[in-house]
């Protein structure tokens, strides 16, 4: 299934336009993707210098991502990459942790452009969750879009066996006013559904924030905490009985908003753990 990401002028339905089929990613170009982007780096430095240590080395995390390392092929954690319409990821300066991190930015496009869409992401092969999970993460917003929002800057697949045809995550979308936790809710059609659930702020601009995201898990009992900065942004929140969980995904940078817009963010210190 290729990427199916549709603008919110169109799009008949709120999963459509949120949440593009990640396995088109995997292993492919997904028609008009470009799987280039390795090569795609914002530096001046050629080749660009990998650090004696990084934020990662002393992380425990089962996985770690600081960016910081490009010499070793900058995204190799990665093996899914996905670039079109306007919407680019690639390396930048980040003065979260030196020297790198990654931005996404979307150009204006306009309505015949395309669905902009950028991301980079991984399929985990094991363990499964069976009872927790934790996602944390810096980010830093430069850009909001005029149109639109950011959607989702991740998104946390907890069973990755459902694919193509079902999602059943979590993702995080922010907008300059407002920010969002989406569900993705299997149905019993085969499809999914995503209700979404109001955090209490948004992610300042142009100001480095932390993001932690935590789930316990329970047969149809699973709770999800979001917080911003340490501050609970969405306090222990109940998800749909439907919600399942197995080996984990995990993507990043999902760009899906209305192609009129420009935007631009950074991401970087990624820790994902879970048991």
């Amino acid at each position: 299934m290729r990427a199916h990401v549709v603008v919110a002028l169109s799009c008949g339905a709120i999963g459509a336009c949120l949440f593009p089929a990640l396995d088109g990613l995997s292993g492919g170009d997904g028609g008009d993707a470009s799987n280039d982007a390795i090569g795609d780096f914002v530096s001046n430095d050629s080749p660009l210098p990998t650090p004696t240590t990084t934020w990662c080395s002393d992380a425990s995390a089962r996985f770690c991502e600081d960016f910081d390392t490009p010499d070793a092929a900058p995204f190799a954690q990665w093996p899914s990459l996905n670039q079109k319409s306007g919407a680019t990821f690639a390396l930048d300066v980040s003065d979260a942790s030196p020297p790198y991190a990654v931005r996404f930015s979307q150009v204006a496009v306009g309505l015949d452009g395309g669905s902009p869409f950028a991301a980079i992401e991984r399929d985990f092969t094991s363990p499964a969750i069976t009872k927790s999970a934790h996602l944390g993460f810096d980010a830093r917003i430069d850009e909001f879009p005029a149109f639109g929002d950011v959607k989702p800057i991740v998104t946390l697949q907890l069973d990755v066996s459902l694919w193509p045809n079902i999602d059943d995550c979590v993702a995080l979308a922010v907008q300059a006013g407002s920010a969002k936790l989406f569900e993705c809710v299997p149905t019993d059609a085969g499809s999914s559904t995503y209700p979404g659930h109001t955090l209490s702020a948004t992610l300042p601009l142009a100001k480095w924030s932390h993001v932690d995201i935590d789930i316990l898990a329970a047969p149809n009992d699973i709770i999800v905490t979001v917080a911003f900065d340490g501050s609970t942004v969405l306090p222990p929140t109940k998800l749909d009985t439907r919600v399942i969980y197995g080996v984990p995904a995990l993507q990043v940078g999902d760009v899906a908003t209305d192609p009129r817009a420009s935007m631009s963010f950074l991401i970087d210190d990624i820790t994902f753990d879970w048991q």
